[in-house]
Formats: structure tokens, sequence, C-alpha cells
């Protein structure tokens, strides 16, 4: 059983806490990696009743 959250996109608010740190590293540890971005970003929903939960049943 498992839940599924319905959120209409006029109703969500998303916003970018700080602007992204991009890095680049040439040391041995990233060599599959060599860039990283990091971002602060938060989530709002400033009308909670148009939030709908879907409970899934087991089959």
């Amino acid at each position: 059983m498992g839940t599924v959250w319905g959120l209409p996109a006029e109703r969500v608010v998303t916003a970018v806490r700080r602007d992204a740190d991009v890095q680049a590293d040439q040391s041995v540890l990233f060599t599959s990696d060599r860039v990283r971005a990091t971002c602060r970003v938060g989530f709002g929903f400033p009308h909670p009743a148009a939030l709908v939960r879907i409970r899934l049943a087991a089959t």
C-alpha cells in the first residue's frame, strides 16, 4: 500500500534561497564527476486545501 500526493502546479511556490554554487575539481578522486553544483531550494504550499492524498490499495 502506498500514498500519492497530487499538487496542482498553480498552488505550489518554489523559492531559491541562494544562488547555485558550481565547483570544478581536477583531483584524482573526481574521475567520473568533475563538476558539482549545489543550491538551496524551498517549496511552499500556500493553499493546503488544494493538496490531494491518494491512497493506493495493495494488489
